[in-house]
């Protein structure tokens, strides 16, 4: 179907369902009658698509598979988790009224890519150096991550 022949249908689709919906207001199968233009309107605007055949066989051959890939996908997930951790820690420290100086995340992923261990090593301004312990027990408490405090 050209473009043309298809924008003629819909503006004609349009025309017509505008018609129905004026005739049927104020009836009890209004919502019923919307809903069914809005269908047929639907079908129209879709239209062109149905001689689509879906052939992804192009775009998922340009997936590489190699174990170079597989790393590469596995590191970016390993540096997005590390760092929505440390925002995660940062926030908590933050809502607790403790500002960390820098927050760094060690963790380990298994296999299954199941997170195994998480540490935070919170470093503190030295005028926080009293928080330290305080830092390590609103972590451990609010997020189950055992802290490691350094003062700088």
């Amino acid at each position: 179907m050209s473009a043309e022949k298809w924008a003629a249908a819909v503006a004609i689709c349009s025309a017509v369902c505008c018609i129905v919906e004026l005739l049927v207001t104020n009836t009890r199968l209004e919502r019923t009658v919307r809903f069914v233009l809005g269908a047929f309107i639907l079908c129209v605007l879709i239209m062109p698509l149905k001689g689509f055949t879906g052939d992804f066989s192009g775009i998922l051959s340009e997936i590489p598979d190699s174990p170079e890939f597989s790393e590469d996908i596995s590191r970016q997930r390993e540096e997005l988790l590390r760092k929505e951790i440390r925002v995660l820690v940062e926030k908590t420290l933050k809502e607790s009224g403790t500002e960390p100086y820098a927050v760094k995340i060690d963790m380990d992923i298994d296999d299954s890519s199941c997170i195994s261990i998480i540490t935070a090593e919170v470093t503190l301004k030295r005028s926080d150096a009293y928080k330290a312990r305080y830092v390590r027990s609103v972590l451990n408490d609010k997020l189950s991550i055992k802290a490691k405090t350094v003062i700088e």
